[in-house]
């Protein structure tokens, strides 16, 4: 069973928000589930933290859905994908997925569009050099509540 991410984190009068697989499920096959809902509260915490009155606590987490939305939302999309690419039906497709696995093996240089999204070098920068506080300092100097 699989849920599409809510549209909306937050209700309207800013009193209540979710984080991680209650508002963005993902499937497990890149096991982010606990590292996004971590930066989901890294982010909520910081901003949270910045909401020096009862009237910024719903402008913080107008923010928090702004920054954490769109990347909860992809990273769902990239889990689809290594589902996708791991359940091949047997055939052309999952043959040359499998030549480009096994020419890969031991490789130092995996090549940027690798077929294991735990092994693309392009997916792995995305998830894991992604600097949760950096984007929510960033887009509070933007926009200061």
């Amino acid at each position: 069973m699989y849920l599409d991410s809510l549209p909306a984190w937050k209700n309207p009068q800013g009193t209540f928000v979710m984080g991680g697989d209650a508002c963005h499920p993902m499937l497990p096959y890149l096991a982010q589930g606990a590292n996004s809902s971590l930066e989901d509260g890294a982010a909520l915490g910081f901003l949270l933290g910045k909401a020096k009155s009862k009237d910024r606590v719903r402008d913080a987490l107008q923010m928090y859905e702004m920054i954490r939305k769109e990347r909860g939302e992809e990273i769902g999309r990239e889990t689809f994908r290594q589902r996708d690419t791991l359940h091949l039906p047997d055939g052309p497709a999952q043959e040359a997925r499998d030549f480009i696995l096994i020419s890969q093996l031991g490789a130092i240089d995996i090549k940027p569009d690798f077929p294991s999204r735990w092994n693309c070098p392009k997916v792995q920068a995305w998830l894991f050099g992604y600097d949760t506080y950096r984007e929510a300092r960033e887009a509070w100097e933007r926009n200061p509540f």
